[in-house]
């Protein structure tokens, strides 16, 4: 614990350095979160993404193999020119593979179905606008709620927690978001902090994340009446920093650790959609015990302005 939160302070301290040197930007929203989604008085976005999340980097010798389809639906609606209100609601699909100690390969894991639902709102603390830039800055709080199962089972028992669709906690979180933009380059920066509570016995970790954009467009390169749409060429990153999880008030040596994601990806950006994809490649995966490492985490999405 003083460990994770000597490391929380860090990377806290580093988050407002880069905070306050000014690098960032709203319209640029990125790919692998929604809380700089722009959106004005009155407006709305409709974001419908798929993520497939695969990891079989396992320590043990059960080869475990664990696959996410996942299919948040987000919703973002803008109630005055400086507060908007966001929802977000996934469908899941776990399953894992796994060798038993008596060497037989199972498969565990159930439907698709809802797992636990976002809501919160963004306040913009500040924004600036000059010619050909923009530079805001905003707060935003919410809470995870515990609308997806936590007890469901397969064929060979109850499903562990890693596997379930829902947490069965409700979990608060807040954070700040930074956002520059001009007529070619985008920036993006947001930190949040999420206190994950108790629920049957079990309580994942507080999670600690950093997200950065880059983007830069490449075509056209020159803007017109007429242009109808742009290329960006997006380069992203997310530093997760997840406490251990706890069983019937016993610390899980097993879980959790600091993943550090870099995402190259690609935007079309039109007047009314704006089509997205990108891979997430885990640059750096400082896990404990026989927490199991991810591979890679894809990203395909389409966002329409209402």
């Amino acid at each position: 614990m003083k460990v994770f939160l000597k490391h929380l302070f860090q990377l806290v301290g580093l988050t407002f350095l880069i905070l306050f040197a000014g690098l960032l930007t709203e319209a640029a929203a990125q790919i692998t979160t929604n809380n700089a989604l722009p959106v004005g008085k009155d407006k709305g976005i409709f974001r419908a993404q798929l993520k497939i999340i695969r990891a079989t980097g396992d320590p043990t010798g059960a080869d475990r193999e664990l696959l996410v389809q996942a299919f948040p639906v987000v919703g973002v609606y803008g109630i005055t020119s400086r507060f908007s209100v966001f929802g977000v609601v996934p469908l899941l699909n776990k399953s894992m593979a796994l060798t038993t100690s008596q060497q037989q390969r199972i498969k565990r894991g159930t439907d698709i179905g809802i797992g636990d639902a976002r809501l919160f709102g963004r306040y913009d603390l500040y924004r600036s606008s000059t010619d050909g830039s923009i530079l805001s800055i905003s707060s935003l709080a919410g809470v995870e709620l515990p609308t997806g199962r936590d007890d469901q089972r397969d064929a060979f028992g109850s499903l562990p927690r890693p596997l379930q669709r829902g947490s069965g906690s409700w979990d608060p979180f807040g954070g700040i978001v930074l956002t520059y933009q001009t007529r070619e380059w985008f920036f993006d920066v947001a930190t949040s902090y999420q206190i994950n509570t108790e629920a049957d016995n079990f309580e994942f970790g507080n999670e600690y994340r950093l997200d950065g954009v880059i983007k830069y467009r490449l075509f056209p390169r020159k803007i017109g009446p007429g242009t109808p749409g742009f290329f960006y060429l997006d380069l992203e990153s997310n530093l997760i920093l997840q406490g251990k999880n706890t069983v019937n008030g016993l610390t899980d040596d097993n879980s959790r650790g600091t993943i550090w994601f870099v995402d190259p990806g690609l935007q079309y950006i039109t007047q009314k959609f704006v089509f997205e994809a990108a891979i997430q490649l885990p640059a750096v995966q400082d896990l404990n015990g026989s927490a199991l490492e991810t591979d890679y985490i894809t990203t395909l999405s389409v966002r329409m302005n209402l």
